[in-house]
């Protein structure tokens, strides 16, 4: 998926205006925190950790000049499990994750393993607090950010006051982005010039054994391609 289906993605799916997921996107990859490289056809697809980040910037914070700084930020908060309860997914959460890690594993997800799709949660992020929420059946599990210098401890205590700012994606948007990413991924052809799209009509008419051979082929071929689909995970 290019930038421009991926922030088209985002926008649609977390009912943000686009102008707004550009110019965010913008900040993220001035600053190094969004894949970047060339434009048109040679341009790098965006990955799992692109959406980990774009989805810390847009709950973080309403204000796209702070992003940059609370994807800094919040990206390295802490697994807190003696505040949390329940089972936790040990595909998601089970060594003590960063929140950006636990984010890429669900956007990176490999959604033909049915495992995966009832343990999609509701996630928040608490701006005045500085946590982040994620909530589950039967299980909440939270993240909260290092100890922060003096300055920043008085700052984030003045925040405590006033309106409360939550900011929250329910388990269906998460899948959505996971889904459609990882649809994206199937695309072109093998070595041997065959299609790699699940849905051309070379693979979607065979059946039987047939069908489930290629479709494991184009899926090994496909992950065997993508070596930096996992990154940051």
């Amino acid at each position: 998926m290019k930038s421009g289906s991926f922030i088209s993605l985002i926008s649609r799916v977390y009912r943000v205006d686009e102008k707004t997921v550009t110019l965010v996107a913008r900040s993220l990859k001035e600053a190094g925190l969004l894949t970047t490289g060339a434009r048109g056809v040679n341009a790098p697809n965006m990955i799992p950790l692109d959406a980990a980040r774009m989805t810390i910037a847009l709950l973080s914070t309403d204000s796209p000049a702070k992003m940059v700084e609370a994807v800094e930020r919040y990206r390295d908060m802490k697994l807190r499990t003696v505040e949390g309860d329940g089972n936790l997914p040990a595909y998601l959460f089970g060594d003590g994750p960063t929140l950006e890690q636990v984010l890429v594993r669900m956007f990176g997800a490999e959604l033909d393993d049915e495992s995966h799709f009832g343990e999609f949660p509701y996630f928040e992020i608490q701006e005045n607090q500085k946590n982040a929420v994620f909530k589950m059946k039967n299980t909440t599990v939270k993240f909260r950010t290092p100890e922060p210098t003096a300055e920043l401890l008085d700052k984030d205590r003045a925040e405590h006051s006033g309106i409360m700012r939550v900011r929250g994606l329910a388990p269906v948007a998460l899948l959505t982005v996971a889904a459609e990413m990882w649809a994206s991924r199937f695309y072109g052809a093998d070595d041997q010039g065959y299609p790699l799209a699940l849905t051309h009509p070379w693979n979607d008419e065979l059946r039987g054994e047939k069908r489930q051979r290629r479709f494991a082929e184009i899926k090994a071929y496909v992950r065997a391609r993508d070596t930096n689909w996992m990154k940051g995970a």
